[in-house]
Order: structure tokens, then sequence, then C-alpha cells
């Protein structure tokens, strides 16, 4: 009887996790964010219907999401950092003004400290930056010496994981892409992977483990925080973007694959750093679409 009893608790646990995980599900929003042209683009995925629209049709360089405060923020042309509410009226707001921004400006949000980390694409300076502007360059800062015959290591682009309290940074050294870590106020700043061979980065905060896309050798890889235990994720043609949500690993392209034809986002579940199944094809991009890249998928609770 206590048996019988143990087991049918067992089960009651077993389908009362499981509806609470579809109730999650039900009750989020998952939106997907791209730049195609320097227009940023939002799509809502419920289904297999896909919401498409454009956020903004000026010249967005990059941009970054806020997950507590469900605030999309990019930087455009003129260095504005501009801040809209998903969830609420689409009113912008101007948070500060940076520098010009070139196309290698990358900006990233630290949900955690209320701080940017601002890659300056004239500089090659990471900035870190207060919500109200102040600013402190924080890592790759240049010498006051003429650099014009030195060859130096440019940041390409900054991944957080904001709870470890950790950065993320994807270099380019003369052709050679490398990925270091440091903390996110700039310093213990170490090398941990020389060469990937690719210019696009991501973290499972989950597993502890960053992914990139080596376009040389076609394939996406990952390691563990110490950049060590690599292994296999998936085999691709020409991946331009990838991003990781809830143990999923995206990336967006440009070409047929898969069954999918034009730009498409794949995917697939992550098992131990590499995907469980095969992966397979989420999302065909419309025309307007064409060519994007810098891919964000975030969920957001139904109101």
């Amino acid at each position: 009887m206590v048996l019988i009893l143990f087991i049918l608790v067992g089960v009651a646990k077993v389908i009362f996790a499981k509806n609470a995980q579809l109730e999650d599900v039900l009750l989020e929003r998952k939106l997907l964010f791209f730049l195609s042209n320097n227009k940023l683009w939002q799509m809502e995925m419920e289904g297999n219907i896909i919401h498409e629209k454009l956020v903004n049709d000026a010249f967005v360089v990059d941009y970054d999401f806020d997950e507590i405060g469900n605030r999309l923020f990019w930087i455009d042309q003129a260095g504005q950092i501009i801040a809209r509410n998903i969830n609420g009226q689409s009113v912008d707001k101007c948070m500060f003004r940076y520098y010009l921004a070139g196309s290698g400006t990358r900006i990233t949000y630290n949900t955690v400290t209320d701080k940017f980390y601002i890659i300056d694409g004239q500089s090659q300076e990471i900035d870190m930056i207060e919500s109200m502007g102040k600013n402190q360059t924080v890592l790759f800062k240049r010498n006051p010496i003429k650099e014009e015959y030195v060859i130096r290591e440019k940041p390409r682009k900054i991944v957080l994981d904001r709870q470890a309290g950790l950065m993320f940074i994807l270099t380019d050294l003369n052709g050679v892409k490398n990925i270091y870590q440091s903390k996110t106020d700039g310093t213990s700043k170490k090398l941990l992977i020389s060469n990937i061979g690719g210019d696009e980065i991501g973290i499972n905060s989950n597993h502890k483990r960053i992914f990139w896309a080596n376009t040389k050798q076609k394939v996406i890889e990952s390691a563990n925080y110490e950049g060590q235990n690599r292994a296999f994720v998936a085999k691709i043609k020409n991946s331009v973007a990838l991003n990781i949500y809830n143990n999923e690993l995206f990336w967006i392209i440009n070409e047929s694959e898969w069954g999918c034809s034009k730009s498409a986002v794949y995917g697939c579940r992550l098992e131990s750093g590499t995907c469980e199944i095969s992966p397979d094809c989420r999302i065909q991009l419309e025309d307007q679409c064409r060519n994007p890249r810098s891919l964000k998928i975030v969920g957001l609770q139904r109101i």
C-alpha cells in the first residue's frame, strides 16, 4: 500500500511539473530580433505562425535586450543609445549619446549592474558606460603613442554571463580570431581559445559553455568556460549569427540547407554542449529580410 502511494505521488509530481512547464510555455512570448541592411526587425513566434514587423528603419548599428526590464536597446549611426519597452507602448527614449558609431561598433547591456559595454568602432577599445552616460575604458585600451604601424588585437563581439560576472570577448588579431574571458569590470583578462575560425560566439550560462561558428571548417563548436572539453555541435555551410536561448542553439544561414531556402533560422536542443538531435529549420525569413546578421532570441511573459 505504501509502495502504491509512493508511486502515485511520484506520478502526480511528474504531471504537475509537465503542466507547469506547459503553462510557462503558454504564458511566454518568444521574440526574435535581427539586423538586415542596418534595419532592426522583430519576429514573434506562436507555433507555426510568425508575426513580423520593422522595429526601426533608421540606420541601426547594433542592439541588445534587457530581459529584466523588457527593453530593447540600439545604437544608431549618430551614436544615440535608444531604448524601447517591448511590453508597453512603442515610445523610444534616448538614453545618452555615444561617439559616432562606425560599422564595427557593438553594444551589450548588463542587467545586473545597469551598465553598457560598447566596442568603439573607431578606437577599437571596450568602454563600460553607466546608463547616465559616464564613460570608462576597461579593455583593449590604446597606447598614447601613434599606432598606425602597430598590429592591434581588435575586439569584435562581447557576450556576458551576467550572473557569474563574466565577459567573453571575440577578437581579431590580423585575421586570427580568438576568445578571451574577463570579469565584467575588465579585470582578470585571459586568453581562452585561439584561432576559432569565425566571427560569432554565444554562451549557454546554464551549462557554462561557449559556442562559436568555425566558418573555415564549416562547423559550430563549443567548450567550457575554461576553454577546455571542446566538442563538435553541428555542421554548417555559412553561419552569419548565432544565439542560445533556453538550452536551445539558434543560428542563421543564408543558403539552402536542411530543407530551407534563402535566409533561414535553424536550431537544435542542446545536451552536454552539443546538439541533442539533428538541427532543423525553424523559420524562413521573408525576401525583404535577406542577408540578416546579429541574431537574438528572448522570452517575455504575456500580459
